[in-house]
């Protein structure tokens, strides 16, 4: 879902995990399209597909999902007006039959989150 902090989030993740500094909250724009974050976690190495959340952007997200090994559904908690919209969106991908078997997680992004 757009405006959720699903780039924020992916920021934050490879500022604690890499020798990358994520971009400041007040950098992040839109994304149109697609996002890439490569992380290593206990020798694990980690891809994140940060796919654009904008309503015209969700046709491409099926693209991506035979590749997923998991799922993280990021939604703004402090917009309950967005609410119907993002059940509905996961509802969506998790029929989505190349994603029965993938690990899936949502994230509540709170207000004054940064």
């Amino acid at each position: 879902i757009d405006k959720a902090g699903k780039t924020t989030l992916l920021e934050k993740v490879k500022s604690q995990y890499s020798n990358v500094e994520g971009l400041p909250p007040d950098r992040i724009v839109p994304t149109v399209g697609l996002n890439i974050g490569r992380v290593e976690v206990s020798n694990s190495k980690l891809v994140f597909w940060d796919l654009g959340g904008q309503p015209g952007l969700r046709s491409i997200w099926e693209k991506y999902y035979e590749e997923a090994h998991a799922v993280i559904f990021v939604i703004d908690a402090s917009c309950p007006s967005r609410f119907e919209d993002s059940k509905s969106a996961l509802e969506k991908v998790l029929r989505h039959e190349d994603l029965q078997g993938a690990s899936t997680s949502d994230i509540s992004k709170q207000a004054g989150y940064s």
